[in-house]
């Protein structure tokens, strides 16, 4: 087990990515489920440590020559080994801890946060992928190429493709041959400024990043 991704990781590239509140919640409580069952897993596995630890104890007491002084050494690796596990453990527990803060962050803002998880999940898709898809299309404009085929046939087969995508895009494509599509930062309005501003600002460390 370890600390899988900083706190800014955490919010810039993981649940950051996203484009609704509704798929940032269920994006956190994937992570969440994979550090919970790390740490479960790292509970067990102190426990194992505790029950080997008193084992060689307990060999070392009661042998003498080689026997003790393999047990002494095993001994040795395996206080060794835990101090770098118990400091991974701790890791995990904080990183735990701050994407249950940007759970409380989102929940407010769900649009269904009155269904199951799973049902919920389910519904935003629709939306979630025509953020998506207006998002990327405006990252391959901005660098001067023309736009996916595969990302032209994906948006014609989303329901809202005719009706609120292509429309956007055709703005988009319009701009940037006038040469004046402009891009900003997810950081700079809607959902991901929500994100980061309400976020205790401790927690997130965002001390050497002052022009976040």
């Amino acid at each position: 087990m370890h600390w899988r991704n900083s706190n800014f990781q955490n919010l810039a590239f993981i649940v950051g990515a996203t484009h609704t509140p509704d798929e940032a919640y269920r994006v956190i409580l994937s992570q969440m489920e994979e550090r919970e069952n790390s740490i479960e897993e790292a509970d067990i596995s102190r426990k194992k440590i505790d029950l080997k630890k008193r084992r060689l104890e307990y060999t070392i007491s009661n042998s003498e020559g080689f026997d003790k002084e393999e047990a002494e050494l095993d001994l040795e690796e395996l206080f060794s080994k835990n101090k770098t596990s118990t400091g991974c453990y701790n890791a995990a527990i904080k990183e735990l801890g701050f994407l249950v803060e940007l759970k409380d962050v989102v929940e407010p803002f769900r649009k269904y946060k009155d269904l199951p998880d799973t049902e919920a999940h389910q519904m935003i898709q629709s939306e979630e992928w025509a953020h998506e898809f207006i998002y990327r299309a405006q990252n391959q404009l901005a660098v001067g190429q023309g736009i996916d085929p595969v990302l032209i046939k994906d948006i014609r087969q989303h329901p809202s493709g005719d009706t609120l995508i292509l429309p956007i895009i055709n703005e988009m494509i319009k701009s940037s041959q006038e040469g004046t599509l402009q891009i900003h930062g997810k950081y700079h309005g809607g959902f991901g400024k929500l994100l980061l501003g309400s976020v205790n600002k401790e927690t997130f460390n965002l001390i050497d990043n002052k022009e976040l």
